[in-house]
């Protein structure tokens, strides 16, 4: 006879309750007493206050409870979080047995998108309290995180005339098929002609749906996307990819975020002021260090945020091998290009609005690398913003100081590591801006609140809440 561990008879009676169930250090615990603490009420969360008629609503303290459970375990899915209110015992605990359905759950998020931003600040408020926060030093970074529409379904100036010439030349194609079946017997060619006309009606629909988003990329001069408009063709690790820009800001002490934002530009070029300011006015911060990479390398920018008491470090681009490179003298205001000779300033004017200066070099004659490095007659000459002098004192500083880059790399690109690896957080659920900034703002208070629990790294998890709790 075989011998087993045996459980109990599964038609047992048991005089027990869920608070048994859950262990004191259980994360569930800390989501509860956080998420009770909290105004709801005062943050304009939907249905916070309830009416004395109707049907009663869900409370939206039990469903941002579900919600930062089913993003702590990477649960995003309504439909998912459905399923789990009704089958783990956690949850159970947490929302009282509660079921809301996916439309309800997810109704939530898109409903209150500015009020869990309002969560989210909340969260870095308590940590600032308690000194996991200093804000002494700070890194901006993004990543691009896909949207709900397929690469194919984004159209440029440049997706638009490769699509016309395929449509076209499929349409050429056709047609002398065509040909070919009206020169058969008639018996024969009656089927294939039904082929070939349905499969042109095809080519000529989307040959005129393909001239009106022609005609609205002409007019904005923007991309045009068919199922989430507001995203954009952006150049991922995987290709491009229709997404949204993610940008967030990090303190230095304990790689907690500060601050978010999602955005369709395609570039960080002008993030960085924007981020920034966002920080100094919430918070009140002075006298601090701002680390970023060379995306957000603005001169006009940096200088802006500098005047708000930062001091900011962000490299130069790097130079191609054999590439000319031109440095700045900044005692009698030229530029020494790589082979020694001096461009001497010319003159200044308006580039798009923005006060440029011109340097030029006249002594290109018999310079080795004039061939590579100019076909002016002239002599070379490079333009350059009149603050630029901006540009040339942060590359001195980051050349004094190379571990303020090392620094970057270690403040900046965890948060976005373990949001991505361990929260799934590479796909939005949801579109446009407002609801995939909601999707964000969950995910960053989620990845605060983890960060949390493993800085203390506590046992008990009565504790993590007494301490974040005050």
């Amino acid at each position: 006879m075989q011998r087993y561990k045996t459980g109990e008879s599964r038609q047992q009676i048991r005089m027990n309750s869920l608070e048994n169930k859950i262990e004191n250090n259980s994360i569930v615990r800390f989501i509860d007493m956080f998420v009770e603490i909290l105004d709801l009420v005062g943050m304009g969360f939907k249905y916070s206050e309830t009416k004395d008629t109707g049907n009663k609503p869900y409370s939206p303290w039990d469903m941002l409870k579900l919600y930062l459970y089913g993003y702590f375990f990477g649960i995003r899915s309504s439909r998912k979080l459905e399923t789990e209110a009704k089958r783990n015992i956690e949850l159970m605990w947490l929302i009282c047995e509660l079921t809301p359905d996916f439309k309800t759950i997810a109704d939530f998020r898109k409903d209150n998108v500015d009020s869990i931003k309002k969560v989210f600040k909340e969260f870095v408020k308590i940590c600032r309290e308690q000194g996991l926060i200093d804000s002494k030093i700070i890194g901006l970074d993004g990543t691009k995180v896909k949207a709900v529409n397929s690469r194919d379904k984004v159209h440029t100036k440049e997706t638009i005339k490769r699509k016309e010439k395929y449509i076209d030349e499929k349409i050429d194609s056709y047609m002398k098929e065509l040909e070919e079946a009206d020169a058969k017997e008639e018996n024969e060619k009656t089927l294939e002609k039904e082929i070939i006309q349905k499969a042109l009606e095809n080519l000529n629909k989307r040959k005129k749906k393909l001239q009106e988003i022609k005609q609205t990329v002409e007019a904005t001069g923007e991309q045009v996307a068919e199922t989430d408009v507001e995203s954009r063709l952006m150049k991922t690790r995987n290709g491009f990819d229709a997404s949204y820009n993610v940008q967030a800001v990090v303190d230095g002490k304990n790689k907690l975020i500060l601050d978010y934002s999602v955005v369709n530009e395609t570039s960080d070029i002008n993030q960085l002021e924007p981020a920034i300011k966002a920080v100094t006015e919430e918070y009140g911060i002075e006298n601090f260090e701002v680390v970023a990479d060379t995306g957000y390398r603005n001169s006009e920018q940096i200088e802006n945020i500098q005047g708000l008491g930062a001091t900011v470090y962000i490299p130069p681009k790097n130079t191609r091998p054999g590439e000319i490179e031109f440095k700045y003298n900044p005692d009698n205001n030229t530029y020494t290009c790589t082979e020694g000779k001096t461009l001497a300033f010319a003159y200044d004017f308006l580039n798009k609005g923005k006060p440029t200066n011109v340097y030029q070099c006249k002594d290109c004659e018999d310079c080795p690398s004039r061939d590579k490095c100019t076909k002016s007659k002239k002599g070379r000459s490079i333009k350059v913003l009149a603050n630029n002098n901006v540009l040339e004192e942060m590359d001195i500083r980051v050349k004094v100081s190379p571990e303020k880059m090392k620094l970057r790399s270690q403040i900046c690109e965890h948060p976005f590591g373990i949001m991505k690896q361990e929260m799934g957080f590479r796909t939005f659920l949801m579109k446009g801006l407002r609801k995939v900034n909601a999707e964000a703002g969950l995910t960053m208070l989620v990845f605060n609140m983890k960060r949390v629990v493993n800085i203390l790294k506590s046992t008990k998890t009565s504790n993590v809440c007494g301490y974040i709790t005050g």
